[in-house]
């Protein structure tokens, strides 16, 4: 049985799959020593198998750390996670097998289109990061899957689970007041405080996309990325060009990159920019890529953002806590009438023997 969770697909799109190899138990994780090779869970009749729940946690692991920007995550976080993890599997088959009681169905054109909408982000972020372009067969294979109609099924479990989950917040009748956008501004404002930010536009030039030999490759590059800058000067619109030439996701939009933050900009680009005013255009820049030509639209220096910018996140947030909560005391009562569950993860006894500190960061 494949975890059927919206939130472990989109994981898994965003963030790869887990990796089918024997495992070296002197590198495995505290919360893989853990799993056993039975269930992981149990709800009701329905078992959450170790493959399921270890795709799911690596997913959500590498997560972890590309938020933290950091391979070192402590056993303790690590357990925190699992258990995250375990309880997010329970609660979507609470969900799903409570939609089934009530007969809920998603059409069949809904779930392709969600499909497409995951594939193309995939596609989008594969190519952006490692400069490949994977085919939907590559990225099903990517994901696990041997099938597209395994993928699906999946989809079509994780609508139906929203379905409910939507209409068990709407039923709660859940609202947060202009007060609580308030209280909730003053209590995290320094977490609304805007960083320094930067409009860049973009032309890229990908020698592997250059036929011929490694050295050709790097100088032919060279020369197309100078011919877009040659036709810039000459009066063409830097969007045409871009159109034209870039080989970066972002070419069909005329190479704008749009306002990012600059921790999010590579240092070669800020660099290039701080010599430009809006409008102007740098030289070509070399960089482990390729060859870029950048445009600076604008840039915006650190400030703090006013109630009314932060309202519309703050008001988003408590929602989605609230119907969280919903959701969590809507399944506690679908277990108190006789749904069971068991959970056959022995984190704490591992913890133990590794010499980490049950509560710690609790």
């Amino acid at each position: 049985m494949r975890h059927f969770a919206a939130v472990a697909l989109a994981a898994a799109l965003l963030c790869g799959p887990a990796t089918a190899q024997a495992p070296d138990l002197s590198k495995m994780d505290i919360v893989l020593k853990s799993v056993p090779d039975g269930p992981v869970a149990k709800v009701g009749k329905h078992v959450i198998d170790r493959e399921e729940f270890v795709r799911f946690y690596e997913n959500e692991l590498r997560r972890v750390k590309i938020d933290n920007k950091t391979n070192d995550v402590p056993d303790r976080a690590r357990a925190e996670l699992a258990l995250r993890c375990v309880g997010l599997m329970i609660e979507g088959r609470l969900l799903y097998d409570e939609a089934l009681r009530r007969k809920l169905t998603v059409p069949a054109a809904d779930v392709e289109k969600e499909w497409n909408s995951r594939l193309t982000q995939a596609q989008k972020i594969i190519l952006a990061q490692e400069k490949k372009q994977l085919s939907e067969a590559d990225v099903i294979s990517q994901l696990g899957y041997t099938r597209r109609e395994e993928v699906l099924a999946d989809i079509e479990r994780s609508l139906i689970t929203e379905k409910i989950r939507d209409m068990v917040v709407r039923d709660a009748g859940i609202t947060v007041s202009d007060e609580d956008v308030r209280k909730g501004f003053e209590v995290g404002k320094s977490d609304f405080a805007q960083p320094a930010s930067i409009h860049l536009q973009q032309i890229y030039v990908n020698p592997k996309n250059i036929p011929g030999g490694l050295a050709e490759k790097d100088e032919r590059a060279r020369k197309k990325a100078e011919q877009a800058l040659d036709r810039l000067a000459a009066g063409q619109s830097f969007e045409g060009v871009a159109r034209a030439v870039s080989d970066a996701p972002d070419a069909k939009s005329g190479g704008d990159m749009g306002m990012q933050a600059v921790g999010g900009v590579p240092p070669f680009m800020l660099e290039a920019a701080a010599k430009l005013k809006p409008g102007e255009v740098s030289a070509v820049l070399k960089s482990e890529f390729g060859f870029h030509v950048i445009k600076l639209i604008g840039a915006q220096g650190p400030r703090d953002a006013s109630e009314a910018e932060a309202a519309p996140a703050i008001r988003q947030q408590l929602l989605a806590q609230r119907g969280a909560e919903a959701v969590h005391d809507f399944c506690d009562k679908l277990v108190k009438k006789g749904n069971a569950v068991r959970v056959y993860l022995e984190l704490e006894k591992n913890l133990v023997l590794n010499g980490a500190t049950p509560n710690a960061g609790k």
